[in-house]
């Protein structure tokens, strides 16, 4: 035990520092910290990439020389914590070095410290090279604040001028190479001498431009196009000199040079000789004797200096030329420095105007969101002295608008209140919004039509309406005056009616679209930008939609579609949205959306479609790379055509390439890397399966691999029966192209993306169709009231804005129109050639999990059916049959249906209301001493052939009878693949799970997913005495025995009965073709793809393929969990890692295990936070198995290449925070699945944060830091079992010859334990750990701080400092920590900690170190 008394104890350390290097000669004798940024997102980059903090160094003698001895440091006791080695200072005389951490010192790259900045405050030293002078010091620097800098600044610079027009020059015309004649130590004596400016003219126009002693026509002319000319200046101090301009009088041509430097040329060669000419010929005389500016940088000396000019004509004959330089600059006093904030960075630059700070942000006292109460509302900043100003109707406040704040507000209406806090010298907040809304306010605003808000069936409706989805606040000034051109500056915000949390964020908005109609309601573009505010907007605003592509969450502008054109019969505001999610579930990319409520200025304005905005930003969102990579075609309709397109982002050559190749030979092959052919074909097939215009968007990047995508840009209207001709051209009338072509594999494809979409629950299926425009009805429709409302009597009281108009419509498309629309599109494309007649092969169950010993059956109506089992096309590419594929025998019995379990059959049951396991369900479960009788079965009913028992489940009075009764039987099955399904006919009260062969194959939706023995019902069963009947693919069934399971669970304690019956029967459907192949045996998981095949015609059906598991369930919160962490690797050090990524981060890796003896199925996990990862519908990790994700696949196998066997399940986007975050695992329609927050910080276990450890799950509970550890093994064991690092501490024992975890070998005083936590020498009484504490004042306040050393390897112990003020109650520090240092040799880390609050003579007076295994 250690302790320290914060009051009484004065720890003296004495440090005795010896330089055996003597002061180098080129040393500079002065320098110092001029800035440094400690809060970087925005400002410079470092070579890696990252936001690094970063000192600016500045050579305040002026002198030549070099910072090599000297040091940087953030800790005042440990002055020469990092070197700088020898580097010079840039022209200007500056250096900057990043305080990244790093440790990189090569004076030919980059320089990074070994430490980092504190933003919150902290100390900041250059030192001399003796190792014990302050050259420069920031003793206790202030809180930081995100790209702001700190330093030394200065009042407003003065304009000065070096050179002006007059000035006397040398010049010569060279009649050969001259060299070094544009150095400051060039011997001119011998040239002419005249004043500037230096021409000549033979007409008057120059000839007032033109200087005494500079005319040079007979010089020049007709001699040489090129001359120099040297002119001279002094300056007596060049320090505060910066802001250099070059004002220009020219004709031809010309080059500058300061000092020697080049610094700035136009109409000049890259390489001029002395006889060069300019590269073209300034023909407007009148710009020729105006003076030009051209910002320029260059070297200043104190004392002579010499500006340069090599002066270029057009021709050696031409009739006229003119220099005239002019060199104008700024000049700062920098002898009267103060220190101070910039909100503009100015690396390498001389530091502006400096302010005393920024304004704390003003603070509401309550936030934005839905209120029914009044309320009063108070706004203030921490700022002492600031005042406060705002407003109440949108127009943003400022530091001389608005009323001042001076009390609390009465809100008491839907209100938007704006507000800015400001102080002289200081900068000004940003303009706070809060949006209030009163939504029985919001129902009385005088645009709101009273024949919906007072209509009895709507009235009690309408508060649920207008908090039925999302809210957007717009706040602006003058929001009437907006047009599709000019942006204006505005708040948005977000706000759920439920209270969660939204965002605030100050953006720019525009109207777009409606160029053809002129509705009141307007469509806004918003646009997140560096001048308005954030330059992305990042916040989820499409959380809570499931998608195979999971959205972006970062945003560069997003669109709020008014709907005006949508209307009654164009789709009735769902035609946009429906078609990009139809787009999604296609597999594509499109738009995702949601339906808002959209305010301005506190008016109501209407429901919205929120949708991503698509171009090349949206673009790399998805696919990769910058916006800058892409190009973004924008294609508007002409007739029933679409037009080529137009350019709107990028230069179009790809575009252009792609246009050429679809019109040249052999488009198919040649403008497959240019076009994605697939996508373009799903855009076709939706287009033509609706009623929109002919209009496009595309984006792509050829360079990056990402061919041409299409969307449909404008879907108005695309809810009307389809209107376009299955066979149209397309974009750049490439389906016909592609057709005309008659590439096989072309017309191949084509059939295969629509049995892809048509057939097998694809996007294009009646069910697909009709629910994904539920889902969207069901959203608004109790919101379309609040729409409705707003715009009805806008229209003259139309009725295509009414709700009962609005209902029918999208109930004629849910009852009609989608559920006809598959079987009219498929007959069209029959008819037009574009799908076989040859019926592709059907499977007997299409993908899913089948019994272990089971399998398919596949029908068509051809002769041959030809499939692999090893994901290969069982046609090749020309239409020839794949040698490895394989040819399907067929049955020789027709079956005929037949029932195999019918009323009477035998059943073995439990009905005593104990728990029979969670296996009892499965084949080999021994049910021997369960009870039998003929079904039905149940009691209470009077039909029952066996009447089943129940128990008292409760103590209470009266009966409660227990939950569930357990059913088992077995059916003895011949080829049950030879049938097409199997139906099920069940009766059962009040609700069942049927399992066969040990798979769940029937849940009724009132029993919750993982119900136990002793859980109900949710509720009774809709009738009784009815059979339900479900159909259940064949492949549930195998050959031979097969076990039935049945669970029937009572709807509460105190029903009075149940009942239980079914049958079982083998049916035939000849529609799907009436030739069925014999028993296809799955022994492992495989995917299946499959073709039917007329060898006699070499037809060849479209493609059908499914992914088959053996006995898998699908993964659940029981069965998977998220096993190993590793989201701070080591940086590569092997060369085979280096050569594959220098970024650490390529390095990450998550494991998950499945904790069950079942194989599981992760086809509908995504990860919903954390990194952006969608599991593929084929991945499956085996019984009690391991599988990882990666974030870079080539670099996790430079790791691990000796890992064969890891099973890799793909490679995620995003990065795994280096901070800690919160993951969240979830399932498709299921809800979250693994949630939890881990950190970087104690309790959690620090060295998995970069020190090469991963974090491996030892506990139940991942959202609890104790049941963490970090890998025995750097780099973790990703895929195979994991031991925690608690062996480190046995192996130092054993490496130190001690046994006793406790024991003190040497004798003084410290345990092993310790000595193995504080990395001393358990074996030397004189090895004793070094613990330190200092008192640090921080902003007028001390605070304690505690440094210690600690074994970097034990990684299996904790430490936590403790405080008392009697040596008896002990309670956790509250701390912070400052600092962590990793040592040279690894071998241990320096913690600084800090009391997170002020000590005072009260605080307690001694701590102590417990320190646990």
């Amino acid at each position: 035990m250690f302790f320290f008394n914060n009051t009484k104890i004065t720890l003296i350390i004495f440090l005795y520092f010896s330089s055996i290097n003597a002061l180098l000669a080129d040393q500079v004798s002065n320098a110092t910290i001029s800035e440094f940024l400690a809060n970087n997102s925005k400002s410079i980059a470092d070579e890696d990439g990252d936001n690094s903090d970063w000192i600016e160094l500045w050579n305040a003698s002026g002198d030549n020389g070099h910072l090599g001895g000297y040091y940087l440091t953030d800790d005042s006791e440990n002055l020469t914590k990092w070197s700088i080695p020898e580097v010079n200072f840039n022209d200007s005389g500056y250096l900057i070095i990043f305080a990244s951490g790093k440790d990189k010192n090569d004076p030919q790259s980059e320089l990074h410290t070994n430490f980092r900045l504190n933003s919150s405050g902290g100390y900041l030293a250059l030192v001399m090279p003796d190792g014990i002078t302050i050259a420069s010091e920031f003793s206790d620097y202030p809180k930081q604040y995100e790209d702001v800098s700190y330093g030394e600044g200065y009042g407003e610079p003065d304009t000065i001028t070096l050179v002006e027009e007059g000035s006397q020059a040398k010049w010569t015309v060279p009649e050969a190479l001259i060299s070094d004649w544009n150095d400051i130590s060039y011997n001119d004596s011998d040239w002419d001498s005249g004043k500037t400016g230096i021409g000549y003219d033979n007409t008057s126009k120059y000839i007032p431009h033109i200087g005494e002693g500079g005319d040079v026509n007979s010089s020049m002319r007709g001699k040489n196009a090129s001359i120099y000319i040297r002119v001279p200046f002094n300056i007596s101090d060049s320090r505060g000199i910066s802001d250099l301009t070059l004002r220009m009088k020219w004709e031809d041509g010309f080059i500058a040079y300061l000092n020697g430097k080049r610094i700035y040329s136009e109409s000049a060669p890259d390489n001029p000789t002395w006889n060069s000419k300019s590269s073209s010929n300034r023909s407007n005389e009148n710009d020729a004797i105006t003076f030009f500016d051209y910002p320029v940088s260059g070297p200043l000396n104190n004392g002579l200096n010499i500006l340069a000019i090599h002066g270029l004509n057009g021709s050696t004959n031409s009739s006229d030329f003119l220099i005239s330089p002019e060199l104008e600059a700024k000049k700062t006093n920098i002898d009267e420095p103060e220190l101070g904030y910039f909100l503009t960075p100015s690396p390498s630059e001389l530091n502006k105007k400096i302010i005393k700070g920024l304004v704390e942000d003003t603070k509401f006292s309550t936030n934005r969101g839905f209120y029914e109460e009044p309320f009063e509302l108070e706004i203030t900043s921490e700022t002492e002295g600031a005042k406060i100003r705002y407003t109440l109707d949108g127009s943003p406040p400022s530091e001389t608008s608005g009323e001042i704040y001076s009390s609390p507000i009465t809100i008491n209406k839907t209100t938007v209140v704006r507000a800015i806090a400001y102080k002289t010298n200081f900068s000004s907040t940003n303009i706070d919004t809060h949006t209030y809304v009163f939504a029985e306010d919001v129902i009385k605003q005088r645009t709101m039509s009273s024949s919906i808000t007072e209509n009895a069936r709507y009235k009690p409706l309408m508060i649920d309406a207008l908090k039925g989805i999302p809210t957007i606040s717009l706040s602006l000034d003058n929001p009437n005056r907006l047009n599709n051109e000019d942006e204006k500056p505005l708040s948005i915000e977000m706000i759920f009616p439920d209270g969660k949390k939204g965002f605030q964020e100050n953006a720019g908005v525009t109207h777009y679209g409606g160029y053809f109609t002129n509705f009141s309601k307007k469509s806004f573009r918003i646009y997140f930008r560096g001048e308005f505010g954030t330059t992305k907007l990042r916040y989820p605003i499409f959380d809570g939609f499931d998608y195979d592509s999971p959205p972006a969450e970062e945003f560069d502008s997003i669109n709020l579609r008014s709907g005006s054109h949508d209307m009654i019969d164009r789709g009735a505001y769902m035609s946009n949205r429906f078609t990009d999610d139809s787009m999604l579930e296609m597999g594509n990319i499109a738009p995702h959306g949601r339906f808002v409520h959209v305010y301005i200025n506190s008016q109501y304005w209407g429901m919205y479609h929120l949708r991503e905005r698509w171009n090349a930003a949206m673009a790399s969102e998805y696919y990769g790379g910058k916006k800058e990579d892409y190009e973004a075609i924008n294609a508007n309709n002409t007739g029933n055509e679409f037009l080529q397109g137009v350019v709107f982002d990028g230069d179009g050559k790809y575009w252009n390439e792609t246009r050429s190749l679809i019109n040249g030979n052999s488009p198919f092959s040649r403008a497959s890397n240019h076009m994605d052919i697939p996508n373009m074909i799903d855009f076709m097939l939706l287009w033509t399966s609706g009623n929109s215009e002919s209009e496009f968007r595309s984006v792509g990047s050829v360079p990056l691999g990402v061919p041409f995508k299409f969307f449909i840009k404008d879907a108005d209207g695309y809810l009307r029966p389809p209107n376009h001709a299955v066979t149209h051209n397309g974009p750049l009338n490439a389906m016909t192209r592609l057709k005309r072509e008659g590439d096989p594999d072309f017309k191949t494809l084509l059939a295969d993306r629509i049995h892809k979409h048509f057939f097998n629950n694809g996007a294009m299926t009646p069910q697909r169709l009709t629910t994904r425009l539920q889902k969207r009805v069901d959203e608004v429709k109790t919101p379309f009231l609040a729409e409705a409302a707003r715009w009805t009597n806008v229209r003259g009281g139309r009725s295509n804005h009414s709700p009962s108009s609005w209902e029918a419509y999208q109930n004629n498309l849910l009852n009609n129109q989608l559920p006809r629309l598959t079987a009219n599109m498929m007959a069209r494309f029959k008819s037009a050639g574009m799908y076989p007649n040859l019926i592709a092969p059907v499977f007997s169950q299409h993908g899913g999990s089948i019994p272990k010993g089971g399998g398919i059956t596949m029908s068509t109506n051809t002769i041959q059916i030809i499939y692999t089992t090893d994901g290969s096309d069982p046609r090749l590419s020309g239409g020839n049959v794949n040698p490895n594929a394989i040819s399907a025998s067929f049955s020789d019995e027709a079956p005929v249906p037949k029932d195999f379990i019918t009323t009477g059959y035998d059943w073995k049951y439990l009905d005593n209301g104990t728990d029979p396991g969670n296996t009892w369900f499965m084949p080999d479960y021994n049910d021997s001493e369960w009870s039998s009788g003929p079904s039905e079965l149940g009691y209470k009913e009077g039909d029952e052939a066996t009447v089943v028992s129940f128990v008292d489940a409760d103590p209470a009075p009266g009966t409660q009878r227990n939950a569930t009764t357990y059913f088992r039987t077995t059916v003895e099955l011949n080829k049950p693949g030879s049938y097409s399904y199997f139906q099920i006919r069940l009766k059962y009260d009040d609700a069942a799970a049927i399992y066969a062969n040990g798979k769940e194959i029937i849940r009724t939706s009132n029993l919750p997913l993982n119900a136990k023995f002793d859980t109900y019902a949710t509720s009774g069963t809709p009738n009784e005495r009815k059979y339900y009947e479900y159909q259940i693919p064949s492949s549930n069934f195998i050959n031979g025995i097969n076990h039935i399971a049945v669970e029937i669970h009572n709807s509460s304690p105190a029903s009075s009965d149940i009942s239980f019956d079914m049958f079982l029967r083998g049916e035939v459907d000849t529609s799907k073709g009436n030739r069925i192949t014999d028993l296809v045996t799955l022994n492992e998981p495989s995917i299946i793809r499959a073709r039917a095949y007329n060898p006699s015609t070499k037809e060849w059906s479209a493609l059908n393929e499914a992914f088959f598991s053996i006995g898998s369930v699908k993964a659940n919160s029981e069965n998977l969990t998220i096993s190993e962490l590793h989201y701070h690797p080591s940086d590569p050090q092997d060369i085979n890692e280096i050569n594959v990524s220098k970024d650490r981060d390529d390095f990450e890796f998550v494991e998950f295990l499945n904790k069950s003896s079942s194989p599981i199925e992760l086809g509908d996990i995504y990860f919903k936070q954390g990194i952006n990862f969608q599991f593929d519908s084929n991945s499956i990790i085996e019984a009690n198995g391991r599988a990882v994700i990666v974030r870079n696949l080539d670099a996790f196998k430079s790791r691990y290449d000796s890992h064969e066997s890891i099973n890799i399940l793909g490679q995620y986007t995003g990065r795994l925070s280096n901070d800690g975050e919160t993951i969240i695992l979830a399932a498709k329609g299921r809800g979250n699945l693994i949630q939890f927050t881990y950190n970087d910080q104690e309790p959690w276990p620090i060295s998995a944060d970069g020190d090469g450890p991963s974090l491996i799950l030892t506990g139940n509970n991942p959202d609890s830091s104790s049941n963490w550890r970090s890998n025995a093994i750097n780099g973790g064991n990703p895929g195979l079992p994991d031991s925690a690092g608690s062996s480190n501490f046995e192996i130092w024992k054993t490496s130190n010859n001690l046994n006793e975890t406790l024991g003190d070998n040497d004798n003084d005083g410290i345990p092993n334990l310790v000595e193995y936590a504080f990395n001393t020498d358990p074996n030397s009484n004189s090895s004793l750990a070094t613990l330190k504490t200092s008192t640090i004042n921080f902003l007028g306040e001390n605070y304690l701080e505690i440094k210690y050393d600690k074994n970097s390897d034990a990684n299996d112990i904790s430490i936590t400092i403790q405080n008392s003020e009697d040596l008896i109650n002990w309670n956790n520090t509250s701390l912070e920590l400052i600092s962590e240092e990793l040592d040279d040799d690894n071998k241990h880390k320096t913690l600084t900690y800090r009391t997170k609050s002020p000590i005072t003579p009260e605080s307690p007076n001694f701590f102590r170190f417990k320190v646990s295994l």
